[in-house]
């Protein structure tokens, strides 16, 4: 088996990597610089050129508040590339892997939400997720994709790597307690993706990790993880200034998943507790 990762250098593309290195599994990896995914021709070269057995899309325009003053951008990358990756993955007969968000969703469902639920993204952002994601499904018969929560690994665009820098600097922190969501690892999403492959499953999953919490809760877990000498008081997200609307509650259930693949996920807080004790204390 073959693979071509695309968003090579981000925390999902580096986790890849990374577990295809260590399990001397055969892979292309491309960031953004390297193959313009948004580019169609230069898209079918390339991949006509490496013949991968399956494509892993780890690809995204992920800056919440700046897609709003730049929305060309966000759907270019996250719904235009997406489209060119099904037509091109259904044309050549390679499975396709596309990963999505929680920000599809609008929040007012007040529990978790499950893959059927409707759509009603509140920002561009989430519009160009959601939008990529149909693309995906319209067009591919041998595709997975997979929403995803609050993800945290290698790299400097998570909450882990922001809460322990702030701290350096800030002995008070103001974190919202009114955004609720699933903190994820990329670990576990590199998991139980190539489980999916393996297993031969097809069509839309919710993966994140069991539970939920909120965004205060989330670094309250990060800083007595990693025994950082700040402190944090509760704020509301209309305290600050974000350019885009964000849904309060956009935790999603992952029963759907375990069911499928027949296995049980850990609880957020337990992950973290690992994730933290591997990356920052390791030997």
């Amino acid at each position: 088996m073959k693979y071509l990762v695309l968003g090579a250098n981000g925390q999902l593309g580096s986790e890849f990597k990374s577990y295809f290195n260590s399990h001397k599994i055969s892979y292309t990896a491309y960031d953004i610089e390297e193959l313009d995914i948004s580019n169609y021709i230069n898209l079918r070269d390339e991949i006509d050129k490496t013949r991968p057995d399956v494509i892993i899309n780890c690809a995204a325009y992920n800056l919440v508040d700046k897609a709003e003053t730049d929305e060309m951008m966000a759907f270019k990358i996250n719904t235009s590339a997406p489209s060119y990756l099904a037509i091109l993955s259904e044309k050549l007969g390679i499975k396709l892997i596309h990963y999505s968000s929680d920000y599809v969703f609008n929040g007012d469902k007040g529990s978790q939400y499950i893959e059927t639920d409707t759509t009603v993204p509140l920002n561009t952002y989430g519009r160009s997720k959601l939008a990529g994601e149909n693309e995906v499904i319209n067009i591919a018969k041998d595709y997975l994709v997979f929403r995803l929560s609050w993800v945290y690994g290698m790299g400097k665009q998570n909450f882990i790597y922001k809460i322990n820098k702030w701290s350096q600097t800030q002995k008070l922190l103001r974190i919202v307690t009114d955004e609720i969501s699933v903190p994820t690892s990329t670990r576990l999403v590199v998991e139980l993706t190539l489980n999916a492959i393996n297993k031969g499953l097809n069509g839309l999953y919710h993966l994140v990790n069991n539970g939920y919490g909120r965004r205060y809760d989330w670094a309250s877990e990060i800083i007595s993880n990693l025994n950082l000498d700040v402190k944090i008081e509760p704020a509301k997200y209309d305290d600050f200034n974000f350019a885009a609307q964000r849904p309060k509650f956009s935790a999603m259930s992952n029963s759907l998943i375990t069911a499928k693949l027949k296995i049980e996920i850990p609880d957020w807080k337990l992950e973290l507790k690992e994730y933290v004790n591997r990356e920052f204390y390791k030997k």
